[in-house]
Order: C-alpha cells, then sequence, then structure tokens
C-alpha cells in the first residue's frame, strides 16, 4: 500500500511541476516577443526555487478558498507568474505585460477576476487572512507585519537629543 501512495503522491507532484513549467513557459513566451534579446537578461526572470515555493504555497491557499477551489492548478499559477511580473518586474518605461496575456488560461475570465482580486481586491481565507496583501506584499519584496513603533520613536527621539544638543554647544 505505500508503495502506491507513494506512486501517487509522486504523480500529483510532476503534474504540479508540468502546471508550473507549462505556465511560466507561456508567460515568459510573452516577454520573449516584447523585449530584445539584450535586454532579456537584464531582467531577474522567475522562477528560482524559493520564489517558486512562495508561488506554490500561495497557490495552494488560493486553492483552499472554496470559491477559488474549481479553478486548475494551471490557471492559478498563471495568474500568481503574471502578478508577479506586474507587481515586482515591470518597469515605468513601457508595459511588457497585458491583462490579455491571461487568455492563454483554461478559464481566462475566471483568471482575470483572480488577478483583480489579487491586485486590487481581497481574497480573504476561512481563517480572515487576506491572502491578497500577503501576496502583494511578498511579490513587491516588502516584509509583512507593522514596524515596531517603539524603534521608529526611539530613533525619532535619538535625533531629537541630538539636535538639542547640538543647539546647547
Amino acid at each position: 500500500m505505500d508503495n502506491v501512495e507513494e506512486r501517487y503522491i509522486e504523480s500529483i507532484n510532476r503534474s504540479r511541476e508540468k502546471s508550473f513549467r507549462d505556465a511560466e513557459n507561456i508567460i515568459l513566451q510573452k516577454f520573449a516577443r516584447r523585449i530584445s534579446p539584450e535586454r532579456r537578461n537584464n531582467f531577474n526572470v522567475c522562477c528560482d526555487e524559493n520564489e517558486k515555493q512562495m508561488i506554490q504555497s500561495f497557490a495552494d491557499k488560493i486553492r483552499a478558498i472554496p470559491e477559488y477551489s474549481f479553478i486548475s492548478l494551471f490557471d492559478i499559477y498563471l495568474t500568481l507568474i503574471f502578478t508577479y511580473y506586474s507587481l515586482h518586474l515591470m518597469e515605468q518605461t513601457r508595459d511588457w505585460l497585458r491583462t490579455f496575456d491571461l487568455e492563454e488560461a483554461i478559464d481566462s475570465y475566471t483568471v482575470n477576476e483572480l488577478y483583480r482580486n489579487i491586485t486590487i481586491g481581497d481574497i480573504i481565507d476561512e481563517n480572515g487572512n487576506n491572502i491578497s496583501s500577503e501576496i502583494r506584499r511578498a511579490f513587491m519584496g516588502l516584509r509583512g507585519g507593522k514596524r515596531s513603533k517603539r524603534k521608529s520613536n526611539k530613533k525619532k527621539s535619538n535625533k531629537r537629543n541630538k539636535r538639542k544638543s547640538k543647539r546647547r554647544i
């Protein structure tokens, strides 16, 4: 029985890997058409192992939400990789990706809705966590959580004390 379970898990993992590679290749093909070959090397092209794990983790969180559970894994990966590029790698000088690039999805209407909910909306899980906000922060390279007020107030008070001591001299 263990051998059957191991093969089943291995089969699922291979399927997940293939879905991820297929989604990644579609986005890279979109870039390849719009970016000159000499500039392509300057882009931080997704996905190293950490980015890949982060995207897969977010895909699992999205699939766990009942209203998104019917979306194919390929479509979720396509949306997340597209979102990663659009939030993390975009230049101000030109739009490298457009939402019609998501038409490669199996269910392009749902994928466009998912993209909007991730980027400008809120996807809330059963625990009340805002998955959209987590994704945006992670993809933009921002750390999670709020800064400690004590730290920032301490820095401000140190600056004030230094200015006061300079005035006295």
